[in-house]
């Protein structure tokens, strides 16, 4: 009232009609008849309505109206959250492997550095890695296809590995990676990333969300405030 907010008949009408219509009743005695079995009145229910109503406009205009997501929000929560955000997005990649010997211990490490460090030499003098992965990689699995891993999904594979791709460019080669099972090297071949309608989904996303958020903070503070200003009588 102190907002003179108001709600005018043009707007009751079509909430009782909404009402009515969800209950069945055909005309306005069954409407009310309907009403008296739940032990309500007529009068009570359009009170009801009007109270929802001016309720509605008031949280609008005092937090809803006073929210604001600017494109600085969205770029810092996607600048903070990209890598969660990439989960499901594909890459494809080839590795060539380098085993440590089966049961030498730590002194089996060594021996596979330098076989990697060798095939490292002639990727990134020009040679194929395809064509490398083939005579060289030591993972029968992927070595006749030169090296291909496939179409994977961000999480497939082992975090580390994973990352020691990605960290890629598409065309660009790793240097020997140590892994649990012996040394890698890698070439990514491509990557998804967020760009495009991908990019301008995640942004209508990261809005709603940053929206929701800030508006729950906002409705908080104002209960807070008219609680503070309100007097309220305690009867026993």
């Amino acid at each position: 009232e102190r907002e003179k907010i108001v709600v005018d008949d043009a707007e009751m009408k079509e909430q009782l009609d909404d009402i009515q219509k969800r209950l069945g009743a055909t005309t306005q005695a069954e409407f009310e008849a309907q009403i008296k079995a739940q032990g309500l009145t007529y009068e009570s229910v359009k009170k009801r309505i009007q109270d929802q109503l001016m309720i509605q406009r008031v949280v609008r205009r005092k937090v809803a109206l006073r929210v604001t997501v600017t494109e600085e929000d969205i770029d810092q929560y996607l600048n903070a959250n990209r890598e969660k955000l990439e989960t499901g997005l594909t890459f494809e990649a080839r590795h060539i492997l380098f085993l440590s010997q089966s049961g030498a211990g730590e002194d089996g490490w060594p021996a596979a550095r330098r076989r990697a460090d060798d095939v490292y030499a002639r990727v990134m003098a020009g040679e194929d890695f395809g064509e490398l992965a083939a005579e060289f990689s030591e993972d029968s699995a992927t070595a006749k296809n030169g090296g291909r891993l496939g179409i994977l999904k961000r999480g497939e594979l082992a975090a580390d590995i994973e990352q020691a791709i990605l960290r890629l460019s598409p065309g660009e080669h790793s240097p020997p990676f140590r892994s649990e099972v012996g040394y890698h090297l890698f070439e990514l071949d491509s990557k998804e990333t967020l760009a495009g309608e991908q990019l301008a989904q995640a942004r209508n996303q990261i809005r709603d969300i940053l929206y929701r958020q800030k508006y729950d903070v906002r409705l908080k503070e104002w209960l807070v405030e008219i609680r503070s200003k309100a007097i309220i009588e305690m009867r026993l």
